[in-house]
């Protein structure tokens, strides 16, 4: 999935912290909870009505017109090609936990944060894979695919300093996936099937290797923010 929103808002919030390294630890705590309020605040922007009574927010959904897919394991293996996408959902999330902690130099964010529903949506893609290596899979047509209770949680290690702020670490790393729900086409004959298989397998395979997939995440948020912090 597209995280740059939010790993824009990561950016803010870290390098809003350089201003508060000398402060107490109360101090500086307080203030970072304001402004990780503000953070939020301006990223939903003003919520305004949508369909069915629903509020939706500034940047949602975000939109992109090509993306590449590679989801490598024991139980399946595919690479897709997505083109005219959208992603729902991203701004309306839970902050279950929002902890500061300061020890010297260091600044760790504690975080714990739910999605409660978040919607794949594409006009086109193109896919082809196996099941266990044995069956293959080639497909083509709409997308649409929805997450129920994505749940992810990490403690954020910053090192803080005058030349600036740096990710050192993400510590505890993982998250959840209550359920899966896919009605996308897939070559007109088995489409009920194959929906189902997703919907089971890839919801069983993010689940049983979530620390994996959240520690490889990690590696890559920190090639790309440490460089502008």
């Amino acid at each position: 999935m597209n995280f740059i929103v939010l790993l824009s808002c990561l950016a803010v919030l870290i390098n809003s912290i350089d201003s508060s390294a000398g402060d107490s630890t109360l101090a500086g705590d307080h203030l970072l909870d304001v402004i990780l309020y503000q953070v939020v605040k301006v990223t939903k922007g003003e919520n305004r009505q949508g369909s069915e009574g629903k509020p939706s927010y500034a940047l949602d959904p975000i939109e992109f017109e090509y993306q590449h897919v590679d989801l490598c394991g024991s139980l399946m293996c595919l690479s897709a090609n997505i083109t005219k996408g959208s992603i729902y959902g991203l701004l309306g999330f839970e902050a279950i936990k929002t902890d500061f902690i300061t020890e010297g130099s260091r600044v760790i964010i504690d975080v714990d944060i739910n999605f409660p529903t978040l919607m794949l949506n594409s006009d086109y893609y193109e896919m082809k894979g196996n099941i266990m290596g044995a069956l293959p899979l080639a497909g083509q047509g709409r997308l649409h695919i929805e997450v129920k209770e994505f749940r992810f949680w990490t403690k954020i290690i910053l090192e803080v300093c005058q030349d600036g702020t740096s990710i050192e670490d993400f510590e505890n790393s993982g998250f959840s996936i209550k359920n899966i729900y896919c009605r996308t086409e897939f070559d007109g004959n088995i489409d009920v099937i194959f929906n189902k298989m997703v919907e089971e397998l890839l919801t069983d395979y993010l689940n049983r290797f979530n620390k994996v997939i959240a520690s490889f995440s990690a590696d890559i948020i920190k090639e790309i923010l440490n460089p502008i912090l």
